[in-house]
């Protein structure tokens, strides 16, 4: 956050993309308490011909077997496969780590 001094003058503070730009981004298709319904979904993604599918493990943070596709390196590639991932029928949300 800007200091009360900058607000004043009309300064923006910087904003954090370099973190941004740092994390690798995915379209998470799915997340399930169960693994054989994540590795499901993760068959279904495939067989659609979605490559880099990744079924994320429970850990510390994260209860649930997330279904990942990615790393998206681009805007041009996330919205070719989101596109394709929501003719399956399947709501995604993207997400970083």
């Amino acid at each position: 956050p800007g200091s009360l001094a900058e607000a004043a003058r009309g300064v923006a503070p910087a904003a954090p993309t370099a973190a941004l730009a740092s994390q690798a981004l995915y379209l998470q298709a799915g997340a399930f308490g169960v693994s054989a319904n994540a590795a499901q979904l993760a068959e279904r993604l495939r067989d659609a011909g979605i490559g880099n599918v990744l079924v994320r493990q429970p850990d510390a943070t994260a209860s649930l077997y997330r279904v990942r596709v990615g790393p998206i390196p681009d805007v041009a590639s996330f919205d070719i496969l989101a596109a394709q991932i929501a003719r399956l029928g399947i709501e995604t949300r993207l997400v970083s780590e």
